[in-house]
């Protein structure tokens, strides 16, 4: 005899095929993070760290060039819709998410390789080995590029996220810094707001913070009231990984000029699309996550230590930011967040002591003499 059907059973999502591929780029993250702790133990922290500045770098002049010379064009080729493309991105404010989880990881990278060449030397002898060193030149110069292209990209949420991560970044780093190295930290802020005079449009940033007092973050306060019906209807589940867009076709009232395909809320939307059965696993993994870095931190006293700060700083950013963007859907964000979090989890290698340096240091010196 057959057994009866259950009337209310159906699929997870409302679109299986998005949500495989939402799930897809999920997993990749976690795979990358998972695998990417191995190198990162075995002293390829430091090389990984400078990648990052360099494709930082370089995405971030094509980002600038492209913006000043074909503002409508991706890649001066394709016609997108929507806001104005910026870099490899549709939208600017997922550029600001790679940039913002960039920029710290690059400064921690610095940090360390200014530590290295100050040693036990002060003044001006200091000043000269930090100034005249190649690598602390072309870090400072990747970091300051980077933070122009956040700034000429206005994105108001990349703002604030970068902002956050260098207080928290700050909060850990100089306890660690010697009183001598302290003196040091005035270059950081005089660095941005040099960037910031000359890349920078104080008046236009301006006017983008303004009207979100009189929209309400931008109209967000809005899409976050219409998005909770989903939760709503769908709170075990959700609607499935994906497919707000799709969601919004049934749930967005009142005028359809602008639609909704994103909550413009990371949290919100995650709530929305997956409920329950994705919010509390992801609540716990994140709990477990900040208990283990907080540990790594306090025990950390090796020298890659200021790019553990970098990534926490990084992750920071990231968890501010999505408060108003969904920044992690995109495919190259969520791998970085993945590498990332693998740098701010990394166990250092055995005996690495306070004055320990990495290989690519230890062979930089042997060069040197």
């Amino acid at each position: 005899m057959s057994s009866p059907v259950d009337p209310v059973a159906g699929p997870l999502s409302i679109n299986p095929t998005q949500t495989a591929i939402g799930l897809l780029t999920a997993v990749a993250a976690v795979l990358l993070f998972w695998i990417a702790r191995g190198p990162m133990e075995s002293g390829e922290l430091r090389g990984t760290a400078a990648r990052v500045a360099w494709i930082g770098f370089a995405v971030s002049l094509a980002a600038m060039l492209q913006r000043a010379t074909s503002p409508k064009l991706m890649y001066w080729i394709w016609s997108v819709p929507g806001d104005k493309p910026f870099g490899p991105f549709i939208n600017r404010n997922h550029m600001a998410t790679w940039l913002i989880m960039a920029i710290p990881l690059t400064v921690g990278c610095l940090m360390m390789r200014v530590r290295s060449r100050v040693g036990e030397h002060g003044g001006r002898v200091a000043f000269v080995r930090v100034v005249g060193d190649s690598t602390v030149l072309w870090l400072s110069g990747a970091a300051g590029l980077m933070l122009a292209a956040l700034l000429v990209s206005l994105s108001r949420s990349g703002v604030m996220g970068l902002a956050a991560g260098a207080v928290v970044g700050g909060a850990i780093g100089l306890p660690r810094l010697r009183a001598a190295e302290r003196h040091w930290l005035w270059l950081l802020p005089v660095g941005a707001v040099v960037v910031a005079t000359f890349y920078a449009s104080p008046g236009a940033l301006l006017d983008r913070f303004a009207r979100s007092r009189t929209l309400g973050a931008g109209g967000r306060v809005e899409i976050w009231r219409q998005t909770l019906p989903i939760m709503s209807d769908f709170p075990a589940t959700g609607s499935g990984i994906g497919t707000y867009e799709q969601a919004m076709l049934v749930y967005q009232e009142g005028n359809r000029q602008f639609f909704f395909n994103q909550a413009h809320n990371q949290y919100l939307q995650l709530a929305a699309e997956g409920g329950l059965l994705v919010c509390v696993p992801i609540f716990v993994a994140t709990v477990v996550f900040v208990g283990l870095v907080s540990s790594r931190i306090r025990h950390d006293r090796s020298a890659t230590f200021w790019i553990r700060v970098g990534a926490v700083a990084a992750l920071t950013g990231v968890a501010t930011q999505s408060l108003w963007e969904t920044g992690l859907r995109m495919p190259a964000n969520a791998l970085l967040f993945g590498l990332v979090a693998a740098i701010a989890v990394h166990q250092p290698r055995p005996g690495a002591g306070s004055g320990a340096r990495s290989r690519n240091e230890a062979l930089h010196a042997r060069g040197e003499r």
